[in-house]
Parts: structure tokens; sequence; C-alpha cells
């Protein structure tokens, strides 16, 4: 592991109570007492398969409405244990709520109270694309749109809360952080998308727009295809995910529960609103640069998925930004190999830890 920058890093300290909605929906796994207790220490929860996929709090549905014709799906966990503060979690590109339960549950268990979010298109927020496992939008307002409705929802709009963020769930962990400056008082990145990894992304975002004007907005991009879920659930040691056999089978042992929960590639339309959104934004220095809260990114050496050169080239523009490297991993490092993911920990714990010992003034 390798530890690339470090700046001076600092946030408000908060206290509050347990999150109570009216608004809940009853989704609960297992009672939550015995979900928040069953872990003895703080990593055993991210190993035991036994507790893949199974999130212990309630979901938060909002229905379709006429203006929005899918629903939209968060998961609040509230913890028992005592309250450090609460956390935002966003899943990266075709994830959903239960990929992040072994994550949840060992921030749960030391005190913080998580909410989760389905995307528009993913997981249990609507089908958008022309096919099933097709992930469909065709500008990141609708994911923006969505994630300020369920924090409004979840009463997050009131209160000060950390994002964590994986891939595309980094990306939008930073203008989330743009948008609610007095709520957020610090972000985790694993393996952000700066921007995706590509052609040029001028190649890129022409090539889309001109598949666009030819009715594939909600298509696949030509030539390209679903790849069967037996097919896709066998291991391979090139595969661009992680390491670890046990850690890329997590998905699926959820997916034999739920294979409605399964997304596969983007849509021509996604890809045209992704690189275009990254354009404007994460590829901007003077919109990095207008973050200000503490960032710790965490980059995978053996990345393959986000174009990495940029990200640590991008994410030098924010003035508390903290960077660590870890050698050999790829882009799923929370589902890397156990020394990996201890090690993400030790690094995220530190983190959290020079948070709360910080004073109120410095920002």
């Amino acid at each position: 592991m390798k530890r690339l920058s470090s700046n001076n890093f600092a946030s408000t300290n908060f206290a509050g109570n347990n999150f109570a909605s009216n608004n809940l929906v009853g989704n609960k796994f297992e009672d939550l007492t015995q979900m928040n207790t069953a872990i003895t220490d703080d990593n055993e929860g991210q190993f035991d398969t036994s507790f893949v996929g199974k999130l212990g709090g309630e979901d938060i549905i909002l229905p379709a409405t006429t203006a929005r014709p899918y629903p939209l799906r968060a998961h609040f966990w509230p913890t028992t244990a005592p309250f450090k503060g609460y956390f935002l979690i966003l899943p990266g590109f075709t994830e959903f709520c239960e990929k992040y339960a072994l994550t949840a549950r060992r921030l749960v268990k030391q005190g913080y109270s998580c909410l989760i979010i389905d995307w528009p298109g993913q997981g249990r927020s609507g089908h958008l694309g022309s096919l099933p496992e097709l992930v469909h939008c065709t500008h990141f307002s609708q994911h923006m749109e969505a994630l300020e409705l369920l924090l409004a929802e979840a009463g997050f709009t009131e209160k000060q809360f950390t994002i964590l963020g994986h891939s595309m769930g980094g990306y939008f962990a930073l203008r989330t952080a743009h948008l609610y400056r007095q709520q957020v008082k610090a972000a985790i990145l694993l393996s952000p998308m700066i921007v995706p990894l590509s052609p040029p992304i001028w190649f890129t975002r022409a090539l889309a727009r001109l598949l666009i004007s030819f009715g594939y907005s909600q298509k696949l991009v030509p030539f390209s295809q679903i790849t069967p879920l037996a097919e896709a659930r066998r291991f391979r040691l090139d595969n661009v995910l992680t390491r670890y056999p046990e850690g890329y089978d997590r998905q699926y042992q959820i997916f034999e529960k739920h294979p409605e929960l399964r997304r596969f590639r983007p849509s021509v339309g996604w890809i045209s609103a992704a690189f275009d959104a990254c354009k404007q934004t994460s590829l901007n220095p003077e919109w990095m640069a207008q973050i200000h809260i503490p960032v710790l990114t965490l980059l995978a050496a053996d990345e393959q998925v986000v174009n990495l050169a940029r990200a640590k080239q991008m994410l030098h523009h924010l003035p508390h930004h903290s960077q660590v490297l870890f050698p050999d991993a790829r882009h799923e490092l929370l589902n890397e190999l156990p020394e990996t993911v201890r090690r993400l920990f030790g690094e995220l714990d530190q983190f959290l830890e020079e948070l709360e010992g910080r004073p109120d003034s410095v920002y």
C-alpha cells in the first residue's frame, strides 16, 4: 500500500440522535438488534459470507410519478451502538444497496447510521434501458435529482454526514459535496470515476452522439452483448474487478435470490451522459478546487475500469485531499483480497478518527 499524497484536513464535529421517519417501507432482513450485535470485531462481518446482501434497516421507497415513471429506492440502517454520525453510501455503476450490506454493517457496528442509494435504473429504482440488464440515462442530472429527493425524504438535508462512494458513486460524492456544502463533513472515494477508461474523450463523446442520432440512446453499443449470468459468474484471473474469487462471487450470491437486481452494461445514452458530465465537473480544475471538505481517496494500482492517471491528476486540485494507492489491487477494493480490505479499513478508520479530533472552526 502506498500513500501518494496527504494534505492537512479537518472537519466539523457534530452529534445527533438516531434517525427516525414515518416514510420508511418495511424491508427488514433481520431484527436490528441482532444484526447490529452479530459482529464481534470491526472486520469480521466484511468477510462472513452469511451476511452477504443482508441489509439490517428499512427501505425508503418513492413511488413512480407522471414526471418520473420509475420508483426511487434507498435503504436506511440506523445504528444501535453509541452514535458517531451519519454515512451516505453511493454505489457504483450497475450496483445496488444489497452489495454494500457488509460495508454498511461494519459502519453501523462502529456507531454510524447509514443511508444507501439505488441510482435511477439500478437496483430497485427501475429499469430504464431497452434490455433489463442495461443501465440507461440521458443526463446525470437524473441521478442528482433522485439523490436530492431521497436525501430530503430521509431527513439528511438537515443533518451532517460523511459520504462513501465507489467508482461512479465516487463521482457523485464529489457532486454531492459541491451541492450540500453545509451538510457534507467529508468524503471517502473508492476507485472514483473521475472519467471512465476509454479511447480519447473527444472521440468517445463524438461517437456516442452519432449513435444517439441513429436511435441508439437506450440500446447497447453496436456489436456488444449481454454476457449470460452463468458465464459472467465464472471467475477469471484476468477479470478487471478483483483478484479475490470469493469477493468476485458476492454479487452473484445476491443474484441467486434477487435476479432482478442484475445490471450489466451501459446504454449509449449513459456513456454520452457520463463523459459529458465528467467533462463539465470532475475534469474541470476550477470545479474540483471548490470542494473544501476533507477527502480520502483509495485507488487500485491495477485499475482497468476508470482512468487512474486522470484521477491522480484531477484529485490533486482538491484543497484537502489524501490519496492512498494499493499495489496490484483492482477496481473493487471492498471485494479485494482480505489483507487489502483490512488495510483499506485501517486507512478509513484513521481518517475518521482524525476527523473527530478536528475543531469546528478550521473550515
